[in-house]
Order: C-alpha cells, then structure tokens, then sequence
C-alpha cells in the first residue's frame, strides 16, 4: 500500500520513548490509538491489518480530531513498559485505546474485523474525550455517492436474482 497514512501515525515508538511520547505532556490529554505489530514477515496479519489501520488513521486525519492520536508500535524488538501490561496473551496485531487522562489498566481492545468503518466507530464509541463521526466515515465525501451508487447496484442484483429463482421454483 505505500506510504499511505503513515503521515498520520506516530510510529517512532521505542522501548525508551514510549512514556515521553504516549503517556506525559500534551498526549496525556488526547485520547490514543494504539497499534502494537510485529515485523510483517514474523506475522502475515500484521501486515494485513496494517493497511487498513492506516487507511483508518489518514481518514481521522483528514477529519483532524486533535484529542486523537494515532500510534503504532513495532513490537518485534521493542516492548512497551511491562507495568502497563498492553501485550495481551492473544495474536498480534493488537489494537488498544489509551485513554485522555488515565492511561492505566485495565484496557479497551478491539476485537472485530480489520476494516476501516468498523475501527472508526470502535474508536468514537471507546474515546474519553467525544467527538463528531460523520455518517460512512471511511469514505471522503467524493466516494460516498459512488458506495451508495454501488450498494444499490448489488442489492438490485441480488433482488433480481431472488426473483429469478423463486420464478424458476414455481414453474417446477
């Protein structure tokens, strides 16, 4: 996927700056994202979840939400602070919320498919700190006429179908 999103995710996190950069200062009061990976060819699933984590984080870049923030963390050689305990016993890749002003356990993990929309809207549901979704906020406002262009399109395919074939049930 190239480079997209990687503008907008903070991904120099290390062992020895993880606190200064996600835990003190201005961060302390934004509510952050956290994706914990490894490198792709130790884990296949990282590196798929990785494009659409970071197709999520451009578009709540694009929506400049600034109580978010959007991390990751390569975890093949670096860990966060034990005493957070952020790595669960389940696969990588691992997607936590840290929250504004109580980033302490226990944790927020997203536990459904890897896709933008659902992400989204995981996130707007787990902030500490509310804000806006707009409606399909996967897509940018030039795509949405062509999603629900394409939904209608695929729902009159299907309802053709199903008459099509309750047709040919009832002349057996």
């Amino acid at each position: 996927d190239g480079s997209i999103g990687d503008n907008a995710i903070y991904s120099n996190i290390t062992s020895s700056n993880f606190e200064q950069l996600l835990l003190t200062g201005d961060n302390e009061m934004k509510d952050i994202v956290l994706m914990l990976h490894a490198d792709t060819g130790l884990c296949p699933s990282c590196g798929h979840f990785a494009v659409y984590f970071k197709k999520m984080a451009e578009r709540f870049y694009e929506m400049n939400i600034p109580s978010l923030m959007i991390a990751r963390m390569d975890v093949t050689t670096q860990t966060p602070p034990s005493y957070l305990h952020l790595i669960p016993e389940s696969a990588l890749p691992v997607l936590v919320l840290l929250p504004a002003n109580g980033k302490l356990p226990p944790w927020n993990y997203y536990s459904g498919i890897g896709k933008v929309g659902p992400m989204m809207k995981w996130i707007h549901s787990m902030v500490s700190i509310p804000f806006e979704l707009p409606h399909l906020p996967h897509l940018q406002e030039s795509q949405k006429d062509l999603y629900k262009t394409q939904v209608r399109d695929r729902e009159n395919i299907l309802a053709k179908k199903k008459k099509e074939e309750k047709e040919g049930i009832a002349s057996q």
